[in-house]
């Protein structure tokens, strides 16, 4: 079956991929092996861990390795900053994936990861043209996150400042849409039946040299308080309705 992708340049972004064919919602664009699997918390990763990773693949898939992005953080170790730029991590392991890597980051993509035990699918969320580049969201918190707080994230760990739609709006629309994802945050949280998550984080986060923000503690994240009153089944109701409003508002899926 002909591939439904292409990996090519993508004008200010390096390398990108881009849909070799129209793509339906719910398509699979890639399926991808992972290359790297490492069995620990993401934030205690470290260069020991990715070098010996890197030193069980084959020299073809060292080479691609090494020609990924390999970000700005503040690493000795080239490998080990190229891991860092593009891993995916989850709770107790982390992975990377050779050709999921090269797609760029959008606050409004369209498409999502889908990762499995020993790779990922990389699904269409909305229709995508033929010849229209490929984006995911290197961070799903961002869903949450105004304007300010998703530029010092892609800043501080990826290296770059985001241009797309969300990030490109006139004043007056950008305002709503950063009202738009404060009220997300509230709902998407109590409908887990946690508080909000507290960002002003974020901007301590702005303020630390590259160095102090690759520690550990601050790679973990912010934590979040569960609810001291569930919301009702009529409150989970209404916010849900909601949500699925504000979440087309924005163009998210």
């Amino acid at each position: 079956m002909k591939p439904s992708y292409t990996i090519k340049d993508s004008p200010g972004k390096g390398k990108g991929v881009f849909a070799s064919k129209a793509i339906d919602p719910g398509a699979t664009i890639i399926k991808d092996p992972v290359a790297i699997k490492i069995n620990k918390d993401p934030p205690s990763i470290d260069e020991t861990d990715v070098d010996k990773a890197f030193g069980l693949l084959s020299k073809a898939d060292q080479d691609r390795f090494m020609a990924l992005h390999e970000g700005s953080r503040p690493y000795p170790s080239r490998t080990f900053r190229i891991y860092k730029a593009n891993a995916f991590g989850s709770k107790g392991v982390g992975r990377l994936y050779l050709d999921v890597s090269l797609i760029n980051h959008s606050c409004v993509a369209n498409a999502e990861v889908m990762e499995q035990d020993n790779g990922v699918d990389v699904l269409a969320v909305k229709p995508i043209a033929k010849g229209e580049e490929v984006f995911i969201t290197y961070n799903l918190t961002f869903t949450k996150m105004i304007k300010k707080h998703r530029q010092i994230c892609t800043r501080v760990y990826y290296g770059f400042e985001c241009d797309c739609s969300a990030c490109r709006l006139p004043p007056r629309k950008q305002a709503l849409s950063d009202s738009r994802r404060q009220i997300l945050n509230v709902m998407t949280s109590n409908l887990d039946d946690m508080q909000p998550v507290d960002f002003r984080f974020i901007d301590f986060l702005g303020t630390l040299s590259p160095k102090q923000a690759e520690d550990p503690r601050m790679l973990r994240g912010m934590q979040q308080f569960p609810l001291q009153k569930p919301l009702s089944a009529q409150q989970k109701a209404a916010y849900s309705f909601l949500v699925a409003r504000f979440l087309e508002a924005e163009g998210l899926s």
